[in-house]
This record gives C-alpha cells, structure tokens and sequence, in this order.
C-alpha cells in the first residue's frame, strides 16, 4: 500500500511518455511471492554464453530499438 502513490505517478508519466499508444500495465496489490529456484538465479552470470546467445537471437534488443528509438 506505501508503495501505490509511487507506482501511479510512475504510470502516469509513462502514460504522458507515450501520448496515444496503449499503456495497459496495471497496479495491483502485492500478492504472495515465489522466489524462482537458485538455479534461475543470476543466470546471465553464470551463463554468459547462453544468455549472450538468448539476447542475440530472441530480438529483444531489435524490438527495444523499435519501440524507443537508438
């Protein structure tokens, strides 16, 4: 709850960023939270060949480009 204030000014920046495209993320309440098993943890860093062959070729950074420019 503390933390809603500062989740609702970020999205409404946003929202101000991006005049006329949709911004459906929405605010919700915390729910319980799982924490991914140590074998996901840091995994760029104990993988850099796998995760620097994830980022090549699954196109994120062509669609980051894409949506906000070089």
């Amino acid at each position: 709850a503390a933390q809603r204030p500062a989740a609702e000014a970020s999205q409404r920046a946003a929202r101000a960023t991006l005049p006329g495209r949709p911004f459906v993320t929405p605010v919700r309440d915390a729910a319980r939270f799982w924490p991914a098993e140590a074998e996901h943890q840091n995994f760029a860093r104990r993988n850099p060949v796998r995760y620097g062959g994830y980022t090549r070729f699954c196109g994120r950074d062509a669609r980051l480009r894409e949506v906000w420019g070089a």
